[in-house]
């Protein structure tokens, strides 16, 4: 039986189909959410699993506002290395909206999501730019940013803003 380490390589390309399919849609039109539909139960729930994976001595960074208007802290900081918009990235993520409804999570499965950056809403490959290899980054990503105009429905209305909880955890 081959060992868990040796099968990896299928795991990442099968979740990346996986995940292909599931952002771009095999009719063509746009999903439901940014990676798929895994809703966790409530935001305490996430704040949980966030905070089971941040060191308790680490405090959240200020709000940083860059030009194009994406909003992001520092959770967790980290020397690894940064990804850049054309890399393909493994991480845990908890999406929810402005009222506290969650789109999107890979917590509630602990099971990470693997895709390219240049594949997801702008805002959210943008972010990313921004973490380390290792650490923890939060997004408010403005609906200009987000799913625009259109939303997603039926989960993400128009202009919705998106906010995400990140953990980086490799660059492929």
């Amino acid at each position: 039986m081959p060992s868990v380490t040796s099968r990896l390589p299928f795991i990442y390309v099968a979740a990346a189909i996986g995940l292909s399919l599931g952002v771009y849609g095999c009719s063509g039109s746009r999903p439901s959410s940014i990676f798929g539909s895994t809703a966790m139960e409530s935001e305490a729930e996430a704040a949980q699993a966030v905070a089971e994976e941040s060191s308790p001595a680490e405090q959240p960074g200020p709000w940083i506002t860059t030009d194009s208007g994406l909003r992001y802290r520092i959770l967790r900081k980290s020397t690894g290395r940064h990804p850049q918009s054309d890399d393909t990235v493994m991480i845990h993520y908890h999406g929810w909206l402005d009222d506290g409804s969650v789109f999107d999570t890979t917590y509630k499965k602990n099971l990470p999501a693997t895709f390219p950056l240049n594949a997801v809403v702008p805002g959210f490959g943008e972010g990313l730019l921004y973490v380390g290899e290792g650490g923890m980054i939060e997004l408010e990503i403005p609906g200009r940013l987000g799913y625009g105009f259109k939303g997603s429905p039926p989960k993400i209305p128009s202009n919705a803003t998106l906010h995400f909880r990140i953990e980086l955890l490799a660059i492929r």
